[in-house]
């Protein structure tokens, strides 16, 4: 018997044995294993996986990786009497699953689409929704990998399944009255998606609900602070109209210009540069070039991507803690009024008003020094690329 869990670690499991890290934390081999999950029970042609894995690479050279990389990982999933779980015909590989290969995001998946059958009794809906909450402990990681157009957006597929699974449990919760269940459903939920506003919405109706109103109003308030302060962002129209309902009719809510201050007030430390989604800093850079037009300054946006030493995308744990890193040398190094975001997994994006090139450079100087002092003993490397937009 194989568990495969990919959601919030890799973990690979065999007759209840952790197979050991160094076995499988090889970039090609989470590829590899990514391409066959995604399509399981699909047979995938040994070109697409050759172009998602060495794309840029010699064919020949790709075909003869691609078998011993094939062998590695049939050697990994086996067991005694075990069957051949990585099948090869017609010039296509395929992963078999069953009862003897389990992989988690499946498992969910199956667990999903059985608890939205018409008329299920409802025991068993609740069940298969508890059970699905049960299997999903983080991101699909195997996600953080760019394998090819052809795969799905497996990262947001299965992220978004779960707020849906936690959302219809939620649901059944409050008809039943089933409270404490559901505060701790919700509370899980915000651990896993801490921005979901559904979670929240569910949160502070049940603490309403069993009379804790002036709690349900911080959890409402704490929530709309962290999307004023993390993403710039309104909450939603529907956790807006919860909130104001508990807090009073519309003219109990109406303010003089201090509490309107008081909540444009930056939160944060106000002498470092800012971090902000991707939809706020493109609003920050079109008002930046606007107000370029008139100071003569020049908008540089700077791209950093991150990559190992064979110009590959580094192992996931790997990624995450060197784009934590990276994160905060931009945060500590650019100035105040600089802004920071996330573009994509690998890569992170910066704007800054500057009279020239020059000060571009010094600042990528500036942020290469610091990054070199971590990344000296690890496989991975950054890289820039600047232009300006005005």
């Amino acid at each position: 018997m194989i568990e495969i869990i990919t959601l919030g670690d890799l973990k690979i499991n065999i007759l209840g044995e952790e197979v050991a890290e160094k076995h499988i934390r090889t970039t090609k081999l989470w590829k590899l294993l990514n391409l066959l999950i995604i399509h399981r029970d699909k047979p995938l042609h040994h070109s697409v996986i050759m172009e998602s894995i060495w794309s840029e690479e010699n064919a020949v050279l790709s075909a003869k990786s691609l078998h011993n990389l094939i062998y590695r990982l049939r050697k990994m999933l086996t067991y005694e009497g075990a069957p051949e779980f990585v099948q090869f015909k017609n010039n296509c590989y395929m992963l078999m699953s069953g009862e003897n290969l389990t992989i988690d995001i499946h498992q969910m998946e199956d667990m999903f689409k059985a608890a939205k059958i018409p008329n299920l009794d409802p025991e068993k809906k609740i069940s298969l929704l508890k059970n699905a909450v049960e299997i999903y402990n983080g991101e699909y990681i195997l996600g953080s990998f760019d394998t090819g157009v052809r795969l799905m957006p497996a990262v947001n597929q299965f992220k978004r399944m779960y707020i849906e699974v936690v959302n219809m449990l939620s649901e059944i919760y409050y008809e039943e009255k089933e409270y404490d269940e559901l505060i701790k459903l919700c509370n899980k939920g915000i651990i896993h998606e801490p921005l979901e506003g559904s979670f929240i919405e569910h949160l502070a109706r049940t603490l309403r609900a069993k009379g804790q109103t002036v709690q349900a109003i911080k959890v409402c308030e704490n929530y709309i602070e962290v999307l004023h302060r993390e993403l710039g962002v309104q909450p939603p129209d529907s956790l807006n109209a919860i909130y104001k309902e508990m807090k009073g009719n519309t003219l109990q809510l109406q303010h003089g210009v201090d509490h309107v201050l008081s909540e444009l007030r930056d939160f944060k430390d106000i002498n470092s540069a800012l971090f902000s989604s991707y939809d706020v800093f493109k609003e920050i850079h079109r008002y930046k070039v606007r107000n370029a037009l008139r100071s003569g300054h020049k908008v540089y946006v700077i791209l950093i991507t991150i990559n190992d030493n064979r110009n590959d995308i580094p192992a996931p744990p790997l990624l995450n803690e060197t784009k934590s890193y990276l994160r905060e040398c931009c945060l500590s190094l650019l100035r105040r009024g600089d802004v920071i975001s996330e573009y994509s997994q690998t890569q992170i994006i910066t704007m800054m008003s500057v009279q020239n090139q020059l000060d571009i450079q010094s600042i990528i100087s500036r942020i290469e020094k610091k990054f070199r002092r971590f990344h000296a003993s690890r496989d991975v490397r950054i890289s820039f690329d600047f232009k300006a937009t005005q």
